[in-house]
């Protein structure tokens, strides 16, 4: 049979058992009506195909193609196409029980889903009538009701069918069938069908798939989300929105800007580190929340510190007290002042420099006690090269582990004698 038959066929039948039927009955029929037969077909057998599927759907009584849909595929007038069907069916003579349909009782997929409380599938009965014309190729002779019944227990042990428990024996003995019968056509499935197997799981699995996504969980009650104002949670602080009363980066530690009093100051003194801090009167400075803070001038390149005592003024210090002064870093009171607004017409003011807020040399924390009558010279820039100084400077634990390393070095000098003492070159005094 050509390849345009089979699409023809597999266009009208939509059942197995009709086309497997019809593809016999067309090799019948163009056999005997070959020219000199005395049924030939001439212009006519070009509706061979649609006619020989059509008495196969007759012949088995399950209505699959009908004889208007026979003469639409057969391309052929209605006149025409009953005298074709006429000279074909006279051809072929009586209908004939073929091997493949006895012992046939009417059983059929459709029924065995109702008998055994299947649901029935679209995707499992287009598997099953595949496989069964697969089957009829191999095993002609054999039974329908043998092959339906395999086909349909096969198939549901494949897709491993919760609700389908019966065994094998149990399900022969009910429905009839032959042990032997049964194991060859399930052994025909094994080789012949792998594909189909395949196909079948893959095509289960995607609908078992779509149904639960279709179906879904069952809604749950979605949590309203409370606002902010009604929410029982934690408030939060509310962002101030800036603007140009918005003092930034104030700090309450440091007094403000208008705090010093304008009247002429005098030579400010530094604490000693081993006096305890005094603590100012609270008539004397206002609190730095009472008064505002102007931020500080970004030009500014160096931190003067301005101190306006609360009470009397001590005397003068000397030089020597000058260089031992340092203050608290948590008590300094920071005003940045520009160059170009210091006052005019009164007396200059000694600046000190805050040295806490720099970095400061090694050798100067570690100065020994005579370098107190120096006088602390006040710096008004920037020391060249004051940001390579932390690369050059010597970590202090390492320095300490160090004089420890030659100090016990000199003690075992002394002890024992250098160790390589001997390899000296000794000189030699002449005679």
């Amino acid at each position: 049979m050509s390849a345009p038959e089979q699409r023809l066929l597999r266009q009208m039948c939509s059942r197995a058992e009709t086309s497997a039927q019809a593809a016999a009955l067309i090799q019948r029929a163009r056999l005997q009506t070959t020219p000199g037969s005395g049924h030939t077909l001439g212009s006519l057998s070009s509706g061979l195909p649609a006619i020989c599927a059509y008495i196969a759907s007759t012949r088995l009584n399950n209505g699959d193609v009908t004889k208007q849909d026979a003469q639409l595929a057969s391309c052929l007038q209605p006149s025409d196409f009953e005298k074709a069907l006429g000279i074909i069916e006279s051809a072929i003579g009586a209908p004939r029980p073929l091997k493949n349909t006895r012992n046939s009782t009417g059983i059929t997929y459709e029924s065995l889903f109702r008998v055994y409380s299947i649901s029935e599938s679209p995707t499992m009965l287009r598997i099953m009538h595949k496989v069964e014309q697969i089957v009829i190729k191999y095993a002609p002779d054999t039974s329908r009701r043998v092959i339906i019944c395999t086909i349909f227990f096969w198939t549901c042990k494949v897709l491993k069918i919760s609700s389908f428990t019966i065994q094998s024996a149990e399900f022969l003995e009910k429905n009839e069938i032959d042990y032997d019968s049964y194991a060859y056509i399930i052994n025909i499935l094994k080789t012949r069908c792998r594909d189909l197997k395949a196909d079948l799981e893959d095509e289960w699995a995607a609908m078992q798939r779509l149904q639960a996504s279709s179906s879904g969980s069952p809604a749950k009650p979605t949590q309203v989300s409370l606002s902010p104002t009604k929410s029982p949670s934690k408030k939060k602080a509310l962002r101030e929105l800036p603007s140009r009363d918005t003092k930034k980066h104030e700090v309450a530690l440091f007094p403000a800007a208008e705090t010093v009093a304008p009247s002429t100051p005098t030579s400010p003194a530094k604490r000693r580190k081993l006096d305890p801090p005094v603590r100012s009167e609270t008539a004397a400075e206002p609190s730095a929340s009472d008064v505002p803070v102007d931020p500080p001038t970004p030009s500014t390149r160096s931190i003067t510190i301005r101190r306006q005592p609360a009470i009397a003024p001590p005397p003068a210090t000397t030089s020597q007290d000058v260089a031992t002064i340092s203050t608290p870093r948590r008590q300094r009171s920071s005003v940045s002042v520009s160059p170009s607004k210091k006052s005019r017409g009164k007396e200059p003011e000694v600046d000190v420099v805050d040295t806490s807020a720099m970095d400061v040399d090694e050798d100067a924390e570690s100065s020994s006690p005579s370098d107190d009558g120096d006088v602390l010279v006040s710096r008004r820039f920037r020391p060249v090269f004051l940001d390579h100084k932390q690369w050059y400077r010597r970590d202090p634990r390492m320095a300490r582990i160090w004089r420890t390393a030659e100090a016990h070095k000199e003690a075992m000098t002394k002890l024992y004698g250098h160790p390589f003492e001997e390899y000296r070159p000794q000189a030699v005094l002449s005679p």
